[in-house]
């Protein structure tokens, strides 16, 4: 939905969504990350209910303007709290913008470690993302200013440890990327994603059986798909999984799979009528995400 309504505010929130699962990686459980990972998806998803002339406006906002879009803030907490039984969830979002210092706007909000952990990373790497990325007023930062900027937030803003886990998880990512994949449709992106959750779960589990399952159903999946990468990796977990496997290898290869499998999901983003119904297709909106205001001291990073 977000797509359709503001591409480039759902890319965002994709790669947030990535650059928070990679944080959490060793820090939070594989279903302690997936849900993270539906909540940075879901930080953005108030906006939906944004008045065009908000959302596509060019330039900064007014102070009336920030208060719509701080209520739609609390909108999309509501969506995620109705849609999904999940409070840890819903936490992270209604705690993203909570300030590390306790100066947050809201003083409603914790501070400190009292902010759920995913918030925190949430929050981190929110404002990287809004850091190094274009806008309509102004080029995005380089990598290495957006690192120096959440640096000099540390401790106020931020977590300064999260931070440091953050930067380091980054340039290590970089180094590492993860096999790009051929693109798939929409259905298969679908029917790939809705394994990730699964995966997760039989992981913490310890389910070596469901995880031998699950790979070999991923493996069929992507195989009649083209998808190389995934059927490789998932017919590697299924050989370990049948053959008393060390449990250490089980997780490193259920985490590449995982990665790869994410990446997938990136066909949601994309401008293609090929995967929609015509008599349901609507305009994409290809427009930038809002202006966020001036950088302060303190870096309020909203967008």
């Amino acid at each position: 939905a977000l797509s359709y309504r503001d591409s480039a505010t759902a890319e965002h929130s994709r790669r947030v969504a990535d650059l928070c699962v990679a944080t959490a990686n060793g820090l939070m459980s594989l279903s302690e990350a997936y849900v993270l990972e539906i909540a940075a998806l879901l930080h953005d998803i108030g906006k939906i209910g944004v008045p065009d002339s908000i959302l596509l406006k060019p330039g900064a906002l007014t102070v009336e303007e920030w208060k719509t879009m701080h209520f739609h803030d609390r909108i999309g907490v509501e969506i995620a709290r109705s849609t999904f039984a999940s409070e840890t969830l819903t936490e992270i979002i209604m705690n993203h913008h909570a300030r590390y210092d306790g100066t947050s706007e809201d003083q409603d909000l914790p501070s400190g470690d009292d902010i759920p952990v995913g918030a925190r990373i949430l929050t981190i790497a929110d404002a990287c993302d809004a850091i190094v990325s274009d806008r309509v007023y102004r080029k995005g930062r380089s990598q290495a200013a957006a690192f120096a900027e959440l640096r000099r937030c540390a401790g106020k803003q931020f977590d300064a440890k999260l931070v440091e886990r953050f930067i380091e998880t980054v340039k290590a990512r970089d180094e590492n990327r993860v096999t790009d994949v051929p693109a798939v449709s929409k259905q298969t992106a679908l029917r790939i994603g809705m394994e990730i959750e699964r995966l997760a779960r039989s992981l913490d589990n310890r389910d070596i059986s469901g995880l031998g399952a699950l790979a070999s159903r991923l493996k069929a999946t992507a195989t009649k798909s083209g998808v190389a990468p995934i059927a490789d990796l998932a017919s590697r977990l299924e050989h370990l999984a049948a053959n008393d496997p060390d449990f250490a290898a089980l997780v490193r290869t259920t985490n590449d799979l995982m990665a790869v499998c994410r990446s997938t999901q990136k066909a949601y983003l994309k401008d293609d009528d090929s995967n929609v119904d015509p008599e349901q297709a609507e305009e994409v909106l290809d427009t930038p995400e809002i202006a966020p205001e001036e950088c302060r001291e303190e870096l309020f990073a909203v967008v």
